[in-house]
């Protein structure tokens, strides 16, 4: 059993824990091992548990002497992990153990992710609550499922049960970071069927394909001005939208789009000339993402004419705006620190196939407001072409609290620590907090944990001397009584 090597290494009852979760299969949806292992753990130990209808367990911990009557602290953790694993490597995830390993500062699993999101809130908070030499005030742990494919435990849970008004999620931050706020996201899509036509007498056909961004994840990597394939190629194409019948629009991944095809035909008489403009608007584009995305290609290859089916000159030309005018990137920086992004959207899907068109977008913003605004914007403009607008989900964002106790406290930890201040992060992506914030608006929340990466591949790692500083910061924070 691999988990064998963190024996030595500190502290100790964190290693303990990470090393025995990591032996327990625990996808999204596939939760139920390692709830009954938390289950069990609690009811050994004489804490009141609970596992709700859809999977999550929660866990309340008396305060230790002297701190039964402090005001109670939330820690909160999901359990479901991402499953990726090197092509060449054979695993079977629903069924083996992580098999962890130890390379220099790094603790990872052989060829495969290694979950430290969010097996170190876990890990932590099983620790805290197996220990017999650390204080603290009453403790709620919190362990959610299914968080990886949508935060879909934690909005499905009773948030009357918690009684903190102080929380402390480990699915954000570093161990120099301090996470304060997060987006929210508002999901929608848009479609919409056509009628199509054989192709008139005097068109070509021509496949074109715009490729070879870097892509990334489309909340974290918003604001590196990487290129979206789709915008790219309205953009490409645009100019001469008049004179193109558009049969087919497809694109790979689900993150910054880094590829996008489209099948259409022009007329033959003018064919040359838009493939000249084509190509000089795309050199156009590649100057314009020489840094951000160096290796962006073209290309356009004839296709057969025979059984080519077109949608109209003016709905073809109404697509091809809408690719260019729901644009992937940010719309909202804040002023005090232009690097934060508050609002962006991206397009995360696309298809068109025989006369049926599709098209998935997300707004994420850490203002509520801000991306209700955005997603009229979008509705509104996608109804003047005629698209129907579906809004399949939505979550809060989890908003920068001004004043906020439970922070200082971890600031103070860390400054003692260390010698010096701490980094304030504002995520764009959403952790689990902006749920409970929306539903507790009064929830004093903070996002810290030990520094790992690579977080849903196969080179995750967490960095080993990172822990115990962060176990330093956490306890010393819980051993603070409130000042009367």
């Amino acid at each position: 059993m691999s988990y064998y090597i963190l024996n030595d290494l500190e502290p100790k009852n964190f290693f303990k824990w990470f090393g025995a979760i990591s032996q327990i299969p625990r996808g999204s949806g596939n939760e139920r091992e390692i709830m009954d292992f938390i289950m069990d753990f609690a009811v050994r130990r004489g804490y009141p548990c609970e596992r709700d209808s859809a999977g999550n367990v929660f866990v309340t911990v008396s305060g230790t002497p002297g701190y039964e009557h402090e005001p109670p602290v939330l820690l909160q953790a999901h359990v479901d992990m991402v499953w990726e694993k090197k092509e060449d490597v054979v695993f079977d995830f629903e069924t083996e153990p992580l098999r962890l390993k130890i390379q220099n500062d790094r603790l990872m699993a052989e060829g495969t992710s290694l979950g430290a999101d969010n097996a170190v809130g876990v890990a932590t908070m099983l620790a805290l609550a197996d220990s017999h030499n650390i204080v603290h005030p009453p403790l709620e742990l919190l362990f959610t499922v299914e968080e990886e494919i949508g935060l879909i435990g934690i909005r499905k849970f009773d948030m009357s049960r918690i009684r903190a008004r102080r929380m402390l999620n480990m699915d954000c931050g570093s161990i120099d970071t301090i996470c304060v706020s997060s987006a929210g996201s508002v999901r929608f899509e848009l479609s919409q069927n056509y009628s199509v036509y054989n192709l008139p007498e005097g068109y070509r056909g021509l496949e074109l394909k715009i490729g070879g961004g870097r892509g990334g994840h489309s909340a974290i990597m918003i604001n590196k001005g990487r290129m979206c394939a789709v915008n790219s190629l309205a953009a490409l194409i645009q100019s001469s939208s008049d004179h193109c019948l558009l049969a087919s629009l497809s694109v790979t991944g689900s993150a910054i789009l880094d590829n996008c095809s489209a099948v259409l035909a022009l007329p033959e008489n003018r064919y040359d000339e838009i493939l000249s403009e084509m190509i000089r608007n795309f050199e156009i584009i590649k100057a314009l993402y020489a840094e951000a995305d160096p290796d962006i290609y073209l290309s356009l290859e004839a296709v057969e004419t025979k059984e080519l089916h077109v949608l109209s000159a003016e709905i073809s030309k109404d697509l091809i705006s809408i690719l260019g005018i729901l644009r992937t990137g940010p719309y909202r920086h804040n002023a005090a620190n232009p690097d934060d992004v508050i609002t962006s959207a991206s397009i995360t899907g696309l298809s068109l196939d025989k006369g049926s068109f599709h098209m998935t977008c997300v707004i994420r913003s850490s203002s509520d407001i801000d991306a209700d605004n955005l997603f009229h914007n979008f509705r509104s403009i996608a109804e003047k072409f005629g698209l129907h607008t579906h809004l399949s989900d939505r979550y809060p964002g989890w908003p920068e609290k001004m004043d906020s106790g439970f922070r200082d406290l971890f600031r103070q930890a860390y400054v003692k620590m260390t010698g010096r201040e701490p980094i304030y992060e504002r995520i764009h992506g959403g952790v689990e907090i902006g749920i409970i914030a929306g539903a507790i608006p009064d929830m004093d929340a903070v996002g810290y944990a030990p520094t790992s990466h690579g977080a849903h591949t196969a080179d995750e790692y967490l960095l080993i001397s990172t822990v115990q500083p962060f176990w330093d910061v956490l306890t010393d924070v819980l051993s603070k009584k409130e000042k009367t």
